[in-house]
Parts: C-alpha cells; structure tokens; sequence
C-alpha cells in the first residue's frame, strides 16, 4: 500500500485481504478470566483519553468510570506488591481527573448560559460538585497534582468566575511543573478573563463616580478614586461613563482652589490616555 502511489495506483482501487487469527475479548475488570491487571487498567485510560480527546464525552466517561471501579477494586488487594499498588493508586486518580474533566466540560457551558431551565442548572451545579469532590480527593493524595490543580481552577471559574482564586491555583500548578504548556495557556486564558473582569467591574464604578462628581458629593475622595481606576479600566468605558463632562466643570467652576487643580490634573492624564489609545487623535 505505501508503494502504491509511486506507482500511480490510487489507493481506492486497492483491496487488501484481512484474515482475522484471533479476537481478543473486552477485559471483564478484576478476577475475571483473562482479566490482564494493571496493563488492562493502563489500555482503558489510554482509550477513555482518547475519546475524550475526540470530543466523545459519554464514551469517555463509561471509560474513565469503568476504569475507577476496576482500579478501586484492586486498590484493596493485599496481595498486590508496593510498586504495583503505587500504579494502580496512581491509576486511580487519573480515573478520577478523567471524569472530572467531563463533568467540568458539560456542565461549564450550561453555568455560563444565560438561557438553561433551572433543571438543566440543577444537573450542572451537581456535575461541578461531583468533579470537586474528585478533584479533592485526588489532591488530598498529592497535593501537587497539576491535572488536579487544573480541575480546581477550571471549577472556581465555572461556579463562581472565581478568577482571582483560579490564577492562584494555577500558579501553584505552575510552580509543581513550570514546563506545562497547557497550564501556560490556561493560565493567560485566566489572567485575560481576570483583566476584563476588574476592568468591568471599574466601569460600573465609574458611573457611580461620575454621578457623585456631577452632584458636587463627596468630590476630592471621587477624584482620588478616579485617578486610581483611569489607569485600570478601557478607554471605552472612560468614555461611556461621561465623567468627563462634570471633570470640566469641577476644574472651572469649584471654589476649592486645590479641587480645581486636581481635577485639572485629571483631565491631562485622560488627554494623555487617550492620545496612547487613539495615536491619531
């Protein structure tokens, strides 16, 4: 067949002859005849993350399920030497992070979902309870468990958009293996979402500011938090919250000579912003 296209053949015009010798039988889990131990074990977690790698989630997790029944069953064997039993535990987690994995990926859509019925909500909120309590029993074996520590994030950002307490996580995950390019990538997914996050909440609070400015309340502790938030927030939320108009104001017409200055002040820095954000103004 790998010489077939050298010889202008088109591999559709190629029959092959299979002659089937022997079939060997799906592992039937622990004590079962031609049960094949921990090589079954490792074959069935190598198939559970290949379906999950291919999307196939419900295949992943009758997978990943079976997988942890048969590993629990032979965790308690006594008969099993250290080394052996070290890689049945070991196998057990990764059972165990597998199924996490699926619940996390099902459920987070739906928690991000402004449009589910509160059933659907109901089943998510338990699928993200179900892959904690996974994730916490895997770290209470070891604690630097980077696919754990991904799980953790993964449910602080979908329960709560937890991103401060997910970017601590997976800062830990990072110091446990610094090299992990997938921790990398979620991590900067999570300092982005954290950045956008803050940045929202500062725009909300600079309406307030505005409001607060335009009404003559409470001015000089408003203009020290509006310094603060000007370098923190998108030039586009400065400008919706029109706290430029009363800024203006306050720098021309208030009879505290030391407000008039700083709000003068303000101004310029927000001159300044804006020419780094639109150079061609």
């Amino acid at each position: 067949i790998m010489g077939a296209g050298s010889l202008g053949i088109p591999l559709s015009q190629i029959t092959v002859a299979v002659e089937v010798i022997r079939v060997k039988p799906a592992p039937a889990g622990p004590g079962a005849e031609g049960w094949g131990g921990i090589s079954d074990l490792v074959s069935d977690l190598f198939t559970a993350e290949q379906f999950f790698g291919a999307r196939n989630d419900d295949a992943a997790e009758r997978r990943f399920r079976r997988g942890l029944k048969w590993s629990e069953a032979m965790a308690v064997d006594e008969a099993l030497s250290a080394n052996d039993k070290s890689q049945v535990l070991s196998n057990r987690r990764a059972f165990k992070i597998g199924i996490a994995k699926v619940l996390i990926r099902r459920a987070g859509p739906v928690m991000d979902s402004g449009n589910v019925s509160s059933a659907q909500l109901k089943v998510a909120e338990e699928e993200l309870k179900q892959a904690s309590e996974l994730v916490n029993s895997v770290l209470a074996e070891d604690p630097n468990s980077v696919s754990a520590l991904m799980g953790r994030a993964r449910i602080l950002v979908a329960t709560d958009d937890d991103f401060v307490g997910a970017k601590e996580v997976l800062q830990q995950a990072q110091e446990a293996d610094p090299g992990n390019d997938e921790v990398k990538g979620l991590l900067r997914d999570v300092n982005g979402a954290l950045a956008k996050q803050l940045s929202d909440q500062a725009g909300e609070r600079l309406k307030d500011l505005q409001k607060h400015l335009q009404q003559g309340k409470q001015v000089k502790e408003a203009l020290g938090e509006l310094r603060n938030l000007a370098d923190i927030v998108s030039w586009e939320s400065i400008l919706a919250s029109k706290v430029g108009v009363p800024l203006k104001h306050i720098a021309t017409n208030h009879e505290d000579p030391a407000l008039r200055a700083e709000a003068s002040s303000l101004i310029e820095h927000l001159q300044d912003l804006c020419k780094q954000n639109r150079p061609g103004w």
